[in-house]
């Protein structure tokens, strides 16, 4: 086995110092990191092949430097040893491939495991692959029939775009699937519905437990006919990007009802659009559609109109440009995409993706920047949101999707100095800076004028400078002296009362955006 390169990130002096001793005397090349937004900047810069990771990290945590580096393009492939002191359940763990220790630690066990977890990863990278091929040519329902009748063992990983599934095979039966971010009836059944995308099995030792029950014909065949019923219902549906609103308060709902309208309505209560609560819900997507169909003819849910298409954020004359402008600004990979898009008009295969820093003093701020969006029909929750109300916010939280293919997404970044690192490392794609304070006056600015600072020192880039218009806040000169403005720039207001805050906010954006002089 090769030298193994592990970033080490654990919060207690003492336990790291004998981890390094431990790991250093057995060849591993170490990368010490002692706070959480150091550890995610090394990992995206440096690639290590193994991540010890504390769950109780300083300024971010372990939980979210794992969902970080998970969905980082950078570091999506290094395997996680986690530290804690109770148990917890992470999203995208993989148990063939990540491990989880509690304290008190035992140095011997972890790397005996840590080694054969390497070891099996070595072997299966090593091509143990036996069936590979494209699932136009051969169905997921006719591989699993195969894998059934030789009784096989192991993982059919499945790659359809950028979205990676895996469906784990014990004695020739379905144990499990996963599909991007959902896990489950509802990857399985998502995965039967792909008609394009590659494949290949991959032998292993199946030890986790079995979470799909029944047998595979009937999975499949349960399958195949929430396929189609949601086809059908699909017909007589609003459009997937509706936006509803619960009409009653699901308190005053009788008991015994069927779980997954409880886990319905609490996701409306969180997400407007039809497609983030289908999204989010853990129940297959044909029953979550048809249970929000049922919801609203009973009137319990009700469609909000969506504006009428004189609300768009950009105008479809200046679509090509934006998208040329983002390209210019994000480097090679994007801009490849803006030919193709004039090729081709509007097909969404030839979009640019892109990122948003909106940074702030605080959580709070953040997230009420972030329910300021919830009513434009462009915005779409994060289905992996690494930060939650009450903790700090920091990550992907939603992105904004235009009809020209164009994503971008809003990463939530919290103005402290220890940040700096989290900046850098997930700036490489950055088109744009919004930079909010609340309603505290100048509380906060100086941080947000550092990083500011720090980023454009780098490149150029628009930014926006919002101001939230509750609470008691400093004139406009004080705010723009905290910020360090001129008198030309531009102090932008969020009104939370407005019916769409952030709107206005966006479309100043892309007009700064075109307008290269601005920046």
């Amino acid at each position: 086995m090769a030298r193994v390169k592990a970033l080490l990130a654990l919060s207690d002096e003492r336990e790291r110092s004998l981890f390094y001793d431990y790991l250093s005397a057995r060849g591993f090349e170490l990368i010490v990191a002692c706070d959480g937004a150091e550890a995610v900047e090394l990992a995206t810069r440096l690639g290590p092949d193994l991540a010890i990771v504390d769950i109780n990290m300083p300024t971010i945590n372990g939980e979210r430097i794992f969902h970080l580096l998970r969905t980082s393009p950078h570091a999506s492939g290094v395997h996680f040893v986690l530290i804690a002191d109770t148990h917890v359940e992470l999203k995208g763990f993989n148990q063939a491939s990540d491990l989880l220790f509690l304290r008190p630690l035992y140095l011997d066990e972890v790397y005996g495991r840590l080694m054969q977890m390497l070891s099996a990863g070595e072997r299966r990278s090593r091509g143990s692959s036996q069936i590979a091929g494209d699932l136009a040519y051969m169905s997921l329902p006719d591989l699993l029939q195969m894998l059934q009748m030789n009784r096989r063992e192991g993982e059919l990983r499945i790659e359809h775009g950028s979205t990676r599934g895996v469906v784990t095979i014990k004695d020739g039966d379905v144990y499990n699937a996963t599909y991007g971010n959902t896990a489950g009836e509802k990857a399985f059944y998502r995965l039967m519905g792909l008609h394009e995308g590659k494949f290949e099995f991959v032998s292993r030792p199946v030890t986790e437990g079995r979470r799909l029950r029944g047998s595979t014909e009937s999975l499949m065949m349960e399958g195949s006919r929430q396929i189609d019923e949601l086809a059908k219902l699909m017909k007589s549906f609003p459009i997937e990007n509706s936006l509803v609103k619960v009409k009653v308060d699901p308190k005053t709902l009788p008991e015994g009802l069927q779980p997954v309208i409880y886990e319905t309505l609490s996701l409306a209560g969180l997400y407007r659009k039809v497609s983030d609560i289908v999204e989010n819900a853990s129940h297959p997507d044909f029953i979550v559609y048809q249970t929000v169909l049922s919801l609203m003819k009973k009137g319990i849910l009700e469609e909000v109109k969506a504006g009428e298409s004189g609300d768009a954020l950009i105008e479809a004359a200046d679509e090509a440009r934006v998208m040329e402008r983002i390209a210019e600004l994000t480097g090679e990979v994007a801009a490849a995409a803006g030919p193709r898009y004039r090729q081709r008009g509007r097909e969404r295969t030839a979009g640019v993706k892109a990122k948003l820093f909106v940074a702030a003093p605080g959580p709070g701020v953040l997230h009420s920047f972030i329910d300021a969006c919830k009513p434009m029909p462009e915005f779409f929750r994060s289905y992996n949101r690494t930060c939650r109300p009450g903790e700090e916010a920091v990550g992907e939280a939603g992105s904004i999707k235009l009809r020209c293919g164009l994503e971008l997404v809003l990463f939530l970044v919290p103005t402290v100095e220890q940040m700096g690192p989290l900046w850098r490392a997930f700036s490489s794609d950055l088109a744009g800076l919004f930079l909010v304070l609340g309603g505290g006056g100048a509380q906060g600015a100086a941080g947000l004028a550092a990083m500011r600072r720090d980023i454009l020192s780098r490149r150029r880039l628009p930014v926006l400078h919002i101001v939230r218009a509750d609470g008691e806040d400093a004139s406009a000169e004080e705010l723009r002296s905290a910020l360090g403005l001129g008198h030309s720039e531009e102090l932008h207001t969020l009104d939370p009362h407005a019916a769409n805050p952030a709107q206005p906010l966006f479309r100043a954006y892309f007009d700064r955006l075109l307008r290269e002089e601005a920046f």
